[in-house]
């Protein structure tokens, strides 16, 4: 629905559409993101995908995995320390092939088809297809909503009604001919790509306990080699060798 702002600026408006959908305020949450490269020709499983890295990565916080598009996807990390234990941990791969991961801001939609909300609605066909609806919050108006429609029918460009054609519209009846296309307020961009999932396009993946430290594993210092002190008990990153490590007093 790119170029939307441009159109609404010589729209008028319906009543329906000037009317106002409340949007309950919720405390903001960032998201933390690395963006993945898999160098790899075959299609992407997310829930693979899933079960390959949680054992792995053992996040303590949830973890999203979206697929964005061919052969990238996006991991969205509840906490920083496991995005960056992520990329300390360096390089990754997946069924033997690389994967390059880069620290990216928040994916949003900039309303050009990325992330939508499809839903399924009763429509007054006696009144005009509505185009879009302003959003408010707390008594503000903070934003649009864009609508398209799936399957649609013909439907007239000028008025918005699906009862009749263009050529039929009373209003470009009373026009004799002298409009123009630019002074429709209806149009093609109203119709929706048909949604077609062929595939899960996100995987979550649910956090471990903070009691318990992930990426490591319980390590029980020798009996006697503490200097005499009680044994210890600490947590060593999976990939470290007890043997190297050097207790200290």
């Amino acid at each position: 629905m790119a170029g939307l702002e441009e159109l609404w600026s010589r729209f008028f408006l319906t009543e329906e559409e000037e009317g106002r959908a409340e949007v309950t305020n919720q405390d903001e949450v960032v998201i933390h993101c690395l963006a993945g490269k898999f160098f790899t020709k075959r299609v992407l499983n997310v829930d693979a995908v899933a079960r390959t890295f949680k054992p792995l990565w053992k996040p303590a916080g949830e973890l999203k995995i979206r697929d964005i598009e061919e052969g990238i996807l996006l991991f969205e990390f509840e906490d920083v320390p496991d995005l960056e234990r992520v990329l300390e941990y360096e390089p990754w791969s997946y069924d033997k092939s690389l994967v390059v991961l880069k620290k990216v801001a928040d994916a949003e939609d900039d309303g050009s088809g990325g992330e939508f909300l499809q839903v399924r609605v009763a429509v007054d066909i006696t009144k005009p297809l509505l185009r879009c609806c302003k959003l408010w919050s707390e008594g503000r108006h903070i934003g649009w909503v864009g609508i398209q429609y799936e399957r649609l029918p013909n439907f007239c460009y000028w008025c918005g009604q699906v009862s009749h054609g263009e050529r039929d519209c009373t209003v470009w009846l009373r026009g004799k001919g002298n409009l123009k296309k630019e002074d429709q307020q209806y149009g093609e961009w109203m119709r929706a790509k048909q949604f077609r999932q062929s595939r899960k396009s996100v995987a979550v993946i649910s956090g471990s306990s903070r009691s318990q430290a992930p990426w490591g594993r319980k390590y029980k210092s020798p009996s006697g080699s503490n200097n005499g002190q009680s044994d210890d008990i600490f947590w060593l990153p999976l990939n470290m060798d007890p043997r190297v490590v050097q207790l200290l007093p």
